[in-house]
């Protein structure tokens, strides 16, 4: 029962700071072009490019949080507004980014 309460402890300290990172991109300027640190906003979802995270859920919203070394990271580099990405038979329209 401790360990299990330890656990949901240090879960809980892990989310509440990854929250607090994301807090951070609330007031973030508009960029053009996509590069390490974007926040893209797309048809399908809000990716973050930075580490490997993967999924978030907070009460701000869901994010997906991947490198910029992954397949789709490297797809979205250097692309700007109105650019469409296909990958794994989904294409992602580029939205916005921040």
């Amino acid at each position: 029962m401790q360990i299990a309460q330890q656990q949901l402890e240090t879960q809980l300290m892990q989310q509440n700071n990854l929250l607090s990172q994301l807090k951070r991109f609330q007031n973030a300027r508009i960029k053009q072009q996509v590069s390490a640190g974007a926040m893209i906003f797309s048809n399908h979802e809000v990716i973050y490019l930075s580490i490997g995270l993967g999924e978030i859920n907070s009460p701000m919203g869901d994010y997906l949080v991947i490198s910029i070394g992954s397949p789709l990271g490297r797809l979205f580099l250097d692309k700007t507004v109105g650019d469409q990405i296909n990958f794994n038979k989904r294409i992602y329209k580029i939205e916005s980014i921040c």
